[in-house]
Order: C-alpha cells, then structure tokens, then sequence
C-alpha cells in the first residue's frame, strides 16, 4: 500500500490522471473467472487508460549486510502505454521486513493468491441445505518450513463426499484426497484426518515455490452431499509436484458452480524460509 501511494504520487506530478487500482481488479478478476480465454491486449484496452502499472515483488537478502539473516521487499515497476504497449518508465523500491513477517502473513493476511476462488459465484443459492464443516492444519502459527510434513483434522458428517484440494502459488491446483490408495466413497464417521494415521506410508510433505523462497499456498477442502467431478486434477503422487501443469481455478470454479449442497473452507499457510 505504502509502494502503490508513492508509485500514485509521482504519476500524478507528472500530470499522470490515476484511476482507482480496484478497478483493474475487478477486470482482472472477472476475466480470471471467465470460461474463455482471454489476451493480454484485451486486458490492456478494456482497462479504459492511456498507461498501465505493472511489475513484480521478491524477497532477497542485502550481500553486505552485517544480519544476513534480514529479508528485504524489493518491488520494480514498469508504465506501459496501452497503445502501444510500449514502456513509457520504471520505478524500484527496497525496504527491510520485520523478523518473523512469514508468521505475521500466515495469520493476519492468509493465502492473497486466491480470491477467485474465495468468491464461488454470485448466481449461489446459498440458502440450501450445506454440509456442516470445520478443518484445521497440524501447525499453528501455519507456517512450515522446506519439506514439513502436513496433516489436516476435518469434521462434518457421515455420508458426506470429501475433497481436498492444494493451490499453489502459481494457483494451479491439485488434488491430494480422494486418490488412488484412498478412493472418493462417503465418509463412514464425521471426523477425518489427512493423511490417515493408519496409513503410516502415505505422507504429504510441502515445499516452497520457487526453491526456498517462502511461498503463501492454502488447502481447499470441500464437503458435499453428492460426488463431485474432479477427475481433471493431478494428484502430486509419490512426486515434488511444481505446478505449472496442472489445472486452474476457473476450471474448479465451473465445477462448483453446477453443484449444491456443499460447503468450502480455505486453510493457507506459508511455506519456505523463515518457518520454524
């Protein structure tokens, strides 16, 4: 927020007329969740200004810093003109973070990467009968260092269909239960725990994306009362799973969208450097 002021400031005493960021969320999110793809020139003209703001943010460490410990936010931006698409200028920003940031991120500010997902449609009829549900990771603060081992404790009813889903933060999605050792039959007992304690030689470890840089992911899990067709994800089986290939939101999306009688919770968490 701090870096958005001062890139809007210096558009603006360059006589730069600024619009509201939020609503090039609300394109973005609308194309996001579209079922047809769409180009990045569309993106561009259906903006509705002259320049877009654009860049990227990592984490990185100061060589010549005494505490090499210390994480620093570096964030670089590029003006690009929507006519042309060419870039009209640049900005560079650098500030040191706080220790135990990754802890702070887990708990206040959860898994940012997954709105489109948050929001499963405005067409829902939310007043039918849903499952009920609660879940919960083996860590608190969730926050898992490189190659953690992860269960999830979840409660709802007999009968009901159980998924669950892992987003990564590419948010390309997964599936990790149902899978070909444990199939997708209703649940015989409302409690369930993932991966069962009695199947000691399935585990499910989590590992940064990219390679220790501290990656914010989440579980999806859902409760439904009739099965439903996820057989287009990829099960990360026996494999460090990258992401990449496999599918995306918009394609869960569509499934959830069809479907009633079913209830969703979000569990994110951080993994990478800086978990303990």
């Amino acid at each position: 927020d701090q870096w958005r002021g001062r890139a809007e400031s210096a558009l603006a005493e360059n006589r730069v007329d600024v619009k509201a960021s939020r609503d090039m969320g609300l394109i973005l999110d609308a194309m996001e969740t579209s079922d047809r793809h769409f180009k990045e020139s569309e993106v561009w003209r259906n903006s509705g200004s002259d320049y877009l703001l654009a860049g990227c943010y990592y984490i990185s460490k100061n060589i010549g810093d005494k505490d090499s410990k210390a994480d620093y936010l570096e964030l670089h931006l590029k003006l690009l003109r929507v006519r042309d698409q060419s870039v009209a200028g640049g900005g560079h920003w650098r500030t040191r973070l706080q220790s135990g940031w990754q802890q702070k991120i887990a708990v206040i500010r959860g898994n940012i990467y997954q709105k489109a997902i948050e929001v499963i449609g405005p067409d829902l009829d939310r007043s039918e009968p849903r499952p009920p549900l609660a879940a919960e990771l083996n860590r608190r603060p969730p926050c898992y260092p490189t190659a953690s081992r992860v269960s999830l404790n979840i409660s709802s009813e007999a009968g009901i269909y159980l998924y669950i889903l892992n987003i990564s933060a590419d948010r390309s999605v997964t599936i990790v239960y149902p899978n070909r050792y444990l199939k997708g039959k209703a649940l015989v007992s409302g409690d369930f725990t993932f991966p069962p304690p009695e199947l000691p030689g399935m585990s499910l470890y989590l590992y940064p994306m990219p390679e220790d840089d501290p990656s914010r992911e989440a579980f999806k899990v859902i409760a439904s009362y009739k099965p439903l067709d996820f057989s287009f994800l990829k099960v990360p089986d026996g494999q460090i799973f990258a992401g990449a290939e496999a599918a995306e939101l918009k394609e869960v999306l569509a499934v959830l969208k069809k479907a009633s009688g079913w209830s969703e919770i979000t569990l994110p968490y951080v993994v990478g450097r800086g978990c303990n």
